[in-house]
């Protein structure tokens, strides 16, 4: 059985297992020549805009989020430590949430990080799944929403990880499916009923941090009227 059928087959059973040296756990990906000395966590962020990600609402034959989800996978079963689990959780056939789980004290709160893994089609950009090294900036389809949030978050758990000693909260990452589109990812997790204290949600802000959100509501309305030429109005209804 192949590294990624063990991976699939564990699928929504928590698993824990040592943590390797750093040198073991970069992932077999090709790609272009990095600029020098890259931070960690843009190495993360380098192998996951290369991975198409299209949300399947936006584009026929989008591969949606379940190569995010085997990467993150398989990142955070390579990384993980004593006190760290990895669950999948589907949400559509093929469209997985990844939870992963920082537990050291039930008494402490619990922080959740969350991120999701989809992105909108890719458009006209040009070479949208090639990272772009320009005047300190990366440029790649879901580069800024918002797998430079997830990466970030990604390399915070690992490093998290390796002291839990030092942690005055419980963690858990979410990387949840389907924002771009209907929030069933971020929904079939709540409906876990973990209990979460706080919450980071990562999602391009200029750096700023937000403390409200406007929410999003949306109206099917239906209205009735006469239509008229513009020169005969009174011989119409307005249905406004």
């Amino acid at each position: 059985m192949s590294n990624m059928e063990n991976l699939k087959s564990s699928r929504d059973q928590g698993q824990t297992v040592q943590v390797p040296s750093r040198q073991e756990t970069r992932l077999e990906h090709p790609r272009l020549e990095h600029p020098a000395n890259l931070h960690p966590a843009i190495r993360i962020l380098d192998d996951l805009v290369r991975i198409q990600s299209v949300n399947p609402h936006f584009e026929a034959g989008a591969a949606g989020e379940n190569g995010m989800a085997d990467y993150i996978e398989a990142y955070f079963r390579r990384l993980a430590g004593s006190c760290l689990t990895v669950t999948r959780q589907e949400v559509f056939p093929g469209r997985d949430n990844v939870i992963v789980e920082l537990l050291t004290d039930a008494s402490k709160p619990t922080l959740l990080l969350e991120a999701h893994t989809d992105t909108v089609a890719l458009g006209s950009m040009a070479d949208p799944l090639t990272p772009m090294y320009r005047d300190g900036r990366m440029y790649g389809r879901g580069a800024c929403d918002t797998k430079a949030s997830l990466a970030g978050m990604m390399y915070a758990m690992e490093q998290c990880a390796l002291h839990p000693e030092q942690l005055a909260a419980n963690l858990v990452l979410c990387a949840a499916v389907d924002e771009e589109h209907e929030y069933q990812g971020l929904r079939a997790f709540l409906a876990r009923n973990m209990p979460i204290t706080a919450a980071v949600v990562g999602e391009p802000t200029e750096l700023g941090l937000v403390t409200a959100h406007k929410g999003c509501c949306r109206f099917a309305v239906t209205t009735h009227g006469k239509a008229a030429h513009s020169s005969m109005p009174h011989e119409g209804d307005s249905a406004i």
